[in-house]
């Protein structure tokens, strides 16, 4: 991937992190911009997510888009006679894509991604009643608006932690301050 600066030049020296509108530093790849516990240097943390990514174990997930492959080229009987018409590699890739997209394989993704874009709008302190959010994620949005209310701590912006060890910077419950490693997007621990 190739990261252009403002100017636009791949190759001209990167801007500085700055601030995002929390206050928090990131690099221009989004990791946290934290000073190492040890020399007290500013560096980029990996994030939690990312960590446990590189760590997990595949073969489920790898099951799990084959039956959305199949599913898709259920559902989608062009493809599916696409995919016996070619042996071209990139070809059979993007049919798969394909069925996959067509087997609903990033509604989850997308749904939760949505769920976070909308929470971190009521973190900043927006009325609930003010968001316009679509029947799909109400509940789930309207439910954080309430534990926010049950808990008022929950929204206030925290400095993110590290950990030493491991070298990610992990999660933390909103509600309890608790820290451990957990997509904040599908609310699985990592």
């Amino acid at each position: 991937m190739t990261v252009l600066t403002e100017s636009g030049d791949a190759f001209a020296t990167p801007a500085k992190p700055s601030p995002d509108e929390g206050g928090i530093v990131r690099d221009r790849w989004g990791r946290y911009m934290l000073p190492d516990p040890n020399t007290g240097e500013m560096r980029a943390w990996t994030r939690a997510t990312t960590f446990a990514k590189t760590i997990s174990d595949t073969y489920a997930l790898h099951h799990w888009q084959q039956r959305m492959v199949a599913k898709g080229l259920a559902m989608r009987p062009d493809l599916l006679a696409l995919v016996g018409m070619t042996e071209d590699k990139k070809e059979l890739d993007r049919l798969c894509d394909m069925a996959k997209e067509a087997a609903g394989s990033k509604v989850g993704a997308n749904l939760g991604t949505a769920v976070h874009n909308y929470t971190e709008q009521l973190d900043r302190g927006t009325e609930l009643r003010s968001i316009a959010i679509p029947a799909a994620i109400v509940g789930d949005v309207a439910s954080y608006g309430e534990a926010l209310k049950a808990f008022p701590r929950a929204g206030q912006k925290r400095k993110p932690a590290v950990s030493r060890a491991l070298r990610y910077s992990p999660a933390a419950n909103p509600f309890t301050g608790e820290k451990y490693a957990i997509s904040p997007s599908t609310g699985y621990a990592l």
